[in-house]
């Protein structure tokens, strides 16, 4: 916390979560994505394969999936996230392992704070309780802590 308000929301939220991001899978690898209950993010992305890594450059999407794998296999958000490529770019996912009963609330809260260009909902409204988020690990472009309040 920055300062003595963010001491103070912090402690009023209801939830309280850490997400643990894993990744990152290239599109063309995506069914090694784990077959798990969890949030997940797209982005747009440059592989550089002499060092075998990706340059992350724009956040396009959030979701939640009781099995991220199986969700990924055909999902329906593909074309409009291969429309916001530029030349050059692939897409690419993370993932942060998460409880069934967890999903909603944290796919709604990562939406409303960080507002990814293909989320057409949650964008501009949370309507939960007060709730308090860490990000960790292969969370590249996502705010790292925040607590959001019902809009």
């Amino acid at each position: 916390p920055n300062n003595h308000w963010e001491i103070i929301k912090k402690n009023v939220a209801a939830h309280d979560y850490t997400l643990e991001f894993r990744g990152y899978w290239l599109d063309r690898n995506k069914s090694g994505l784990p077959a798990e209950s969890g949030v997940y993010c797209v982005y747009a992305a440059t592989y550089h394969p002499v060092k075998d890594t990706v340059s992350l450059e724009k956040l396009l999407y959030i979701g939640k999936a009781v099995n991220v794998r199986a969700r990924h296999a055909d999902h329906e958000g593909l074309p409009s996230w291969e429309r916001k490529l530029c030349a050059g770019q692939m897409l690419c996912y993370s993932f942060a392992p998460l409880a069934k009963r967890s999903l909603m609330i944290c796919e709604a809260a990562l939406i409303y704070k960080n507002k990814p260009i293909c989320n057409d909902i949650g964008k501009d409204s949370f309507l939960h309780e007060a709730t308090h988020v860490i990000t960790r690990g292969r969370n590249a472009l996502l705010e790292t802590e925040f607590t959001v309040f019902h809009t």
